[in-house]
Order: structure tokens, then C-alpha cells, then sequence
């Protein structure tokens, strides 16, 4: 674990222990609040070794060290327009290469526990500004899991979804399901480069305990190598 994430952990088991003693001198009652507390600082700890060991281990298999920036796009629960919009400094686009409304069956029907019909699509993110391609990106979207007041957005919208998930307000969350590398020919030419490894990572945007969304993302090895995005 990092010096940064030893840290971080650090702090919060202190600041447990000093609440618990706290209301320990104040109440007779139990406080299993503060024992739930420790047991969420646990899983937080664990979930940050998770992550280290597999950068760690795609870092070994690569023989290369990630920057800063890669590590935080493979690993980030949270939006990933909004990080490289920071990065970039322009705003993020879409542009759809392919959408086709396809059926559940084998692999992705079993991991996304559907049946139905299911909208894929892949996109590139690309700086509005620029017209530079900064991630590809694959989507299943369980097409009857949708409500009506947003599904023809995610369906139709040539938005970065975490965009139109703000817009409605959507809770939701992201679970990070693998992170890894690819040797691709075909996406040289969307990042208009010649080098055919990728990083890549897949999640599941999760709204009331079901998949709503499965996304792949994938971006060159020689990307993000700075914070200027480059």
C-alpha cells in the first residue's frame, strides 16, 4: 500500500477510536455505529489493495510503470468526462461509430443477469476543440431496464453518459470489474498512432441493484504519461 493510502487509513481509524471513546464516555449504550464504521474503513482498505495489486500486476506484465494519470482513469468510480475534460482543458464529445440493437445470450447475458434486448454502441470521446480521440469506449445498455423519462437520452444522445445520468439525477454507482491491456490493430487509427497496445478497464453502472450499463474503455499505452493529458 502507498505511504498516501497508509495514510488516509490511518487518519480515519484514529478518528473512529477517538468518537468511540468519545460516546463510550457519554453512553451506556452499544456502539455499533462506530464498530460498522471500522468494518467500512476495512472494506475501503481492502478495495485500495485490490486496486493496487492489479495496476501492480498489469505494470509487471507491460514491464512498464503507469503514470499518475492512467492509474486514476483505470481505477476512477466516478466521471470519467469530467476527469479528462480537467486534463484536456475542452470539453469532452461523442462521437458514435457503431449502434445496433443486439441480443442477450452467452457471456454478456450471464454477466449482466438479462434476457432481453440490449443496445451496444461504441463511441470515441474526443476534445471538442482538438478533434483529438482521448478514449474508445464500448457500451451494453439492458434496454427494458430503462425507465421512459431517460432512456431515449442513454439510447439516442450522443452525450457522455455520466452527463445524462447528472441530468436526471440518477443514483447510481460504478463497480470497477477488470482492468487490463489489449493489443489492438484496429483502434490505431482512431488514436492515429502506431502503437497497438491499449490499456483498458470495464465496470457496470449500477441503479437500483442492477446493471443499467456495462462500459469498456480503452486508451494507448503512451497516453496520459503527463498531466497535460499527453
Amino acid at each position: 500500500m502507498g505511504d498516501g493510502t497508509r495514510e488516509v487509513v490511518l487518519k480515519l481509524k484514529v478518528y473512529f477510536k477517538r468518537e468511540e471513546r468519545n460516546y463510550l464516555q457519554t453512553n451506556t449504550e452499544s456502539p455499533g455505529i462506530f464498530q460498522s464504521l471500522n468494518n467500512i474503513t476495512h472494506i475501503l482498505k481492502l478495495l485500495v489493495e485490490e486496486f493496487i495489486n492489479l495496476i501492480q500486476k498489469l505494470e509487471k506484465q507491460l514491464n512498464v510503470g503507469l503514470s499518475g494519470v492512467q492509474k486514476i482513469l483505470l481505477t476512477t468510480d466516478g466521471s470519467i468526462t469530467r476527469i479528462l475534460e480537467a486534463l484536456s482543458f475542452e470539453r469532452i464529445i461523442i462521437r458514435t461509430l457503431k449502434k445496433k440493437p443486439i441480443k442477450a445470450s452467452g457471456k454478456i447475458a450471464h454477466e449482466l443477469n438479462y434476457k432481453g434486448t440490449i443496445s451496444y454502441r461504441e463511441v470515441l470521446l474526443m476534445g471538442k476543440e482538438s478533434g483529438r480521440c482521448y478514449i474508445f469506449a464500448k457500451s451494453w445498455v439492458p434496454i427494458n431496464r430503462l425507465d421512459s423519462d431517460y432512456a431515449e437520452d442513454i439510447l439516442s444522445r450522443d452525450e457522455p453518459i455520466g452527463k445524462i445520468l447528472q441530468l436526471h439525477k440518477l443514483e447510481s454507482r460504478r463497480n470497477i470489474i477488470k482492468i487490463g491491456s489489449l493489443k489492438s490493430k484496429r483502434l490505431k487509427k482512431f488514436f492515429k498512432t502506431e502503437e497497438d497496445i491499449f490499456l483498458r478497464r470495464a465496470y457496470h453502472i449500477i441503479h437500483k441493484d442492477k446493471v443499467l450499463i456495462k462500459i469498456e474503455e480503452y486508451f494507448p499505452l503512451s497516453s496520459f504519461k503527463s498531466y497535460a493529458g499527453t
